[in-house]
């Protein structure tokens, strides 16, 4: 039996160059991986509204970007809106889960999921999930409730753990893109609530608490109205309702206590809010208001740009391109509604999101080129990689406004040391401002709140954070650079290690790596602190003293100024309401008057009623007089002679005034 010989040929004069080349090879590659060890996937930018201070120990300290799980709903005819929402707000790291209610029909339904499975980007990272069974859902019962606790418990289930849940419905369209959104949220802490509550329901409760209705949209497969049953009850004595917005994002932590329920009062607040109208609207906001391991983690927002009418209707008015700019410098990272396809979604797609139609929203995942018209998201990186944009300064106004009030707060000693870290919120009454109010408890507190005159904060026992908190380090980093003027963040670190090593020298437990580690992050926090309070600045690795701020004197103008606009508000409304006090004494005197004549008996047989017109002209003047068939409209020509037109209301106040006079003069004679 034959076998087969394969024949290598040996040819000597191409041996040489091609192990040469191997071994260059080898040590481009070597000299590669040793010149670069480790690369950082985080933006240079560390701060929201500031450029960052560090830039070698930048990956030190950065934190985890956060994954966000997003509910977009919709009914019938919204499934392209829900596709280019999805494109809108798209990020490989997020969760999103689509749904469309029993209304929509099986074949839109269909199409939507069709896509989903098309998308090659979206197969890849497998994070987008439509919902085949769907809900019937009724806008005023408890089945939205149903169906927004439906999609919760899916997203639970998920393999990778997510952060907060974000609810939108296809109305809803972002003002900033997803990288600006997770380097935000990745300095806030995982357990904050941002969700618009009050417990000054006002009329609510009696048009909504107070009522008792059925929604069939429970027991039956076809949408209909609520019911409203004949009897009224009382408000619970065990917990506080609370209302406010559908529309909130709310931590991971506090949905697996509303679903899995270790505790009985989201049980019982489900079964209360069965019969509740519009139950969407404080479910969850009476659970973490009554709970206290989540009554101080709320945030008053619902973190979306809305425009009522005045006074405010049923439902917000659609947005379009005259409300533009005022979205962008609301700050809010949503904004409703809007209508299909209006032009306004076109300028934020170019805008703001720099996305094309059809396309996914470019984030610094995308790292493929845009030129020629390509889509730059064909090709993608690491899903950990984030670049906030240079424009997005209406972000700025969001976490600022939060930020900088706990800031103060600390700076005054006003907040816990657990409230520091947590940048707790607590449940109040407030009007939906975005205002954070920190809740003091001193069974909480382990920080000494007394300044130390050497610059460092001596710990209380059971304390865990070296030095203190970030109020401590704050003063601490202050009088540093105050002293020193111009100074880095490593000399400022190192001195504030040194004072601690000095101070710690007796103590019998020493500084440790990790405490040193914990210290540099403390002050590169206390650093971007002062910076958004502009009492520092940046300029490159140097960082320079700039003072105080004359934010009181700016304060003091504005002050000034929306005193000045109130009090001219007031002059309106007061001269308005005279003038309707004024029609509503000439009423009273014509009734009166008419009473009178009725009971003579040369009283007039007839009159005419209210309202009318009064056409006024000169004697000598020819009118010609047109009016329609239907008595509708009539055409006056005056032929160019001046004319005035007068309102019952202004004939009546003359008429007062005559009568007045001459009840006067009457008088007088007597």
């Amino acid at each position: 039996m034959k076998r087969t010989h394969i024949r290598f040929i040996h040819h000597k004069r191409w041996s040489t160059p091609i192990i040469v080349f191997t071994i260059l090879a080898v040590i481009l590659l070597f000299t590669l991986i040793l010149a670069n060890p480790s690369s950082s996937f985080r933006p240079k930018s560390a701060n929201p509204y500031s450029k960052s201070i560090i830039s070698d120990e930048r990956a030190e300290i950065l934190p985890e970007l956060p994954r966000l799980a997003y509910l977009i709903s919709g009914t019938k005819n919204d499934g392209l809106r829900i596709k280019r929402l999805l494109q809108a707000v798209y990020h490989p790291r997020n969760y999103y889960l689509l749904h469309l209610d029993l209304e929509a029909s099986d074949s839109e339904r269909l199409e939507l999921a069709k896509y989903v499975k098309s998308e090659f980007i979206i197969r890849d990272f497998g994070n987008v999930k439509v919902i085949g069974k769907s809900d019937l859902v009724t806008y005023k019962g408890p089945t939205m409730l149903a169906s927004t606790l439906h999609a919760i418990a899916i997203l639970l289930k998920l393999p990778k753990s997510w952060d907060w849940f974000i609810n939108l419905s296809a109305s809803d369209y972002p003002l900033m893109t997803q990288d600006d959104i997770l380097h935000i949220f990745s300095y806030l802490p995982r357990d904050l609530n941002f969700l618009e509550h009050s417990s000054n329901i006002g009329y609510k409760e009696f048009s909504r608490a107070r009522p008792i209705i059925i929604d069939p949209g429970l027991y039956h497969l076809k949408k209909s109205g609520v019911f409203w049953a004949k009897e009224k009850r009382s408000m619970p004595a065990s917990f506080k309702v609370f209302m406010g917005s559908e529309w909130v994002m709310l931590s991971r932590s506090f949905l697996e206590f509303c679903i899995w329920g270790w505790d009985n009062l989201p049980r019982t607040l489900l079964m209360y809010y069965t019969n509740f109208l519009y139950s969407l609207e404080g479910y969850f906001h009476t659970i973490v208001c009554n709970n206290k391991d989540y009554q101080n983690t709320t945030v008053n927002h619902d973190l979306h740009y809305i425009k009522w009418d005045n006074p405010p209707r049923q439902y917000p008015i659609n947005l379009t391109l005259k409300h533009f700019e005022d979205m962008v410098q609301s700050g809010v990272p949503f904004a409703r509604t809007f209508a299909t396809d209006d032009p306004v979604l076109d300028k934020i797609d170019k805008d703001i999101l720099r996305r094309s139609h059809g396309r996914f929203s470019p984030g610094a995942w995308c790292v493929g080129t845009s030129s020629v018209g390509k889509d730059p998201c064909i090709v993608y990186g690491s899903i950990d990689a984030v670049k906030p944009s240079a424009g997005s300064r209406s972000l700025e106004k969001l976490d600022t406004q939060l930020f900088r009030e706990i800031c103060l707060q600390m700076m005054d000693g006003k907040t816990s040391a657990n409230t520091i870290e947590g940048f707790n919120q607590r449940c109040s009454d407030g009007k939906g401002s975005f205002r954070a109010r920190t809740d003091c408890d001193d069974k909480t507190l382990h920080v000494n709140q007394h300044a130390q005159t050497s610059g460092t904060a001596k710990l209380k026992k059971g304390s865990k954070i070296v030095g203190g908190g970030l109020r401590q380090y704050s003063i601490m980093v202050c009088k540093k650079v105050e002293d020193k003027g111009r100074i880095t963040y490593s000399e400022v670190a190192d001195e504030i290690i040194t004072e601690f090593m000095a101070t710690e020298s007796n103590s019998s437990v020493p500084l440790n790596e990790s405490d040193e580690k914990n210290i540099r992050r403390r002050v590169y926090d206390s650093l971007n602190v002062l910076m958004a309070l502009d009492v520092i600045e940046r300029d490159r690795k140097e960082i320079r003293w700039k003072g105080l701020s004359n934010s009181d004197s700016r304060d003091m103008e504005e002050t000034k100024m929306l005193h000045a606009e109130l009090m001219a508000k007031i002059g309106k409304k007061a001269a308005y309401l005279k003038d309707l006090e004024e029609q509503l004494a000439s009423l009273q005197n014509l009734k009166l008057r008419n009473e009178q004549l009725c009971k003579s008996t040369n009283g007039p047989t007839q009159g005419f009623s209210l309202p009318f017109i009064l056409v006024q002209t000169a004697p000598h003047a020819t009118v010609e007089v047109e009016i329609s068939e239907d008595m509708q409209l009539v055409h006056f020509d005056f032929n160019g002679v001046p004319f005035s037109l007068h309102d019952d209301a202004y004939v009546l106040k003359l008429m007062r005034h005559y009568e007045l006079l001459e009840s006067e003069s009457a008088s007088q004679t007597s």
